[in-house]
């Protein structure tokens, strides 16, 4: 059924846009207080484009955030990529603490809008399809900014500014022409605390992790073994005919060095020694059921934002049991670019996974977190890339994964691991819920400030 509105010529004038979904009813409000609105632009230092260059991923140059590294409200510590760029020129583009970072294009326009505030301590700069806004905070709280933008009256305040071409784009003039709703600096505050308050939670998880993989890489040695790479390696023929590979990737000299080196402390064992590798058909699409844990919701430890995304009917997981996901099951990305990726299933939910996944059941639960640090470890990637398999893309098969060789190390070490595995999952979860409080608490403060 269609549906009608109308607009005035004056708004349309005035707003210089004369598209029909940017007149929709539905993003617009009318304020109890006006002078209590500002327009983003009025309470920010600057907006700013980000640098368009020529990135490395080989650590030459400056970090430079891209829109991969938006991590819920806040950016990842560590910047895969690299800006190769001159100290004057990285000046004018480092990032301050409490700078918001704001996706301006994408061609999905579920990431347009996309923000992350730089709380680090880290020198960096940003890419050219972020737009870095620093406010006023005497005005408009960074904290605050960042949480209004994430609520559903934000949100529909940047699909109307998004313009549709090739990509969704919103640029940085109509960023600034955004309403923010001007909240008592208490209120702001508040909110600010909040915001805080999750990002210690995600640090310290953060924190929690990257001790897992120290004990881990100091257990096995890995920390100070160098492996000088060689022009060229060979193999025998009778490893081409009992492996039946003949590419070079399953040779890599690499990970033959690694296990050498590890076998002269350590016993390795057969992965199926700690877990079982199943596989399953991808489950049918339906209306109701229980969620399908896909690739794209694999996430540092585990999986999110699965939750009103596709579905499995039950009388699919019903049928198929073995297929329902229990607490510490490893679910281990077997096809794509991520190839090895492995996520821990630390939900109490119901849900199955997709047929690009494989999942690892451990016979004892703790040693899934030591199985997931392994398999997310260098040592873990190398055997994932030796044996995948594929042209278009990179597969790897059960059979294969079940002849990973996994190192043998103190039980006390392997629960230690798991433990702080678990810890960091629940610190994140703690953040995640903090700054849902503070999304509830600034949505409150706008229903308040609009008549209905």
């Amino acid at each position: 059924m269609a549906v009608c509105y109308s607009t005035r010529l004056s708004d349309t004038a005035r707003e210089n846009r004369w598209a029909a979904e940017f007149h929709r009813p539905a993003y617009k409000f009318v304020a109890k207080n006006p002078e209590d609105w500002r327009k983003i632009g009025k309470c920010s230092k600057f907006c700013q484009y980000g640098l368009s260059i020529k990135m490395n991923d080989i650590g030459r140059g400056v970090p430079i955030y891209r829109l991969n590294e938006i991590e819920g409200c806040f950016l990842s510590d560590n910047p895969s990529k690299y800006a190769p760029i001159s100290p004057l020129v990285a000046t004018d583009y480092t990032l301050e603490k409490q700078d918001i970072l704001f996706c301006r294009t994408n061609g999905n326009i579920n990431y347009v809008g996309r923000t992350g505030m730089f709380l680090g301590d880290n020198k960096a700069v940003f890419a050219s399809y972020l737009v870095r806004v620093r406010t006023y905070s005497d005005q408009l709280v960074p904290e605050y900014l960042i949480i209004y933008l994430n609520t559903e009256f934000g949100r529909r305040q940047i699909l109307r500014r998004a313009m549709q071409s090739n990509q969704v784009n919103v640029s940085a003039s109509e960023l600034k022409r955004i309403d923010a709703f001007l909240a008592p600096p208490e209120a702001q505050k508040v909110v600010a605390e909040l915001v805080q308050s999750a990002y210690k939670h995600r640090s310290e998880g953060i924190s929690s992790y990257k001790q897992a993989q120290q004990i881990l890489e100091v257990e096995l040695g890995l920390d100070k073994m160098t492996f000088h790479k060689p022009v060229g390696y060979t193999a025998q023929c009778s490893e081409l005919e009992t492996s039946h590979r003949a590419d070079a990737e399953f040779f890599n000299p690499e990970l033959r060095y690694l296990q050498r080196e590890l076998e002269k402390s350590l016993s390795l064992k057969p992965l199926p020694e700690y877990a079982d590798v199943f596989k399953f058909s991808n489950p049918p699409y339906g209306t109701e059921g229980i969620p399908i844990i896909t690739q794209k919701h694999l996430g540092n430890i585990a999986p999110s934002d699965y939750e009103d995304d596709l579905v499995a009917p039950i009388s699919w997981a019903l049928g198929n049991p073995l297929a329902v996901l229990r607490k510490n099951d490893l679910l281990y990305y077997s096809v794509g670019a991520y190839l090895g990726k492995t996520n821990q299933w630390l939900s109490e939910e119901k849900a199955v996974h997709a047929s690009f996944i494989t999942m690892l059941r451990c016979h004892t639960e703790t040693d899934a977190g030591f199985l997931q640090v392994l398999l997310n470890s260098h040592y873990g990637i190398l055997q994932s890339k030796c044996f995948q398999s594929g042209t278009s893309q990179p597969y790897i098969y059960p059979k294969d994964i079940r002849r990973f060789l996994v190192p043998v190390i103190p039980q006390a070490l392997r629960v230690q691991i798991h433990n702080l595995v678990v810890e960091s999952y629940e610190k994140g979860e703690e953040s995640k819920k903090l700054i849902e409080q503070a999304k509830v608490r600034v949505e409150q403060i706008i229903e308040e400030a609009i008549q209905s």
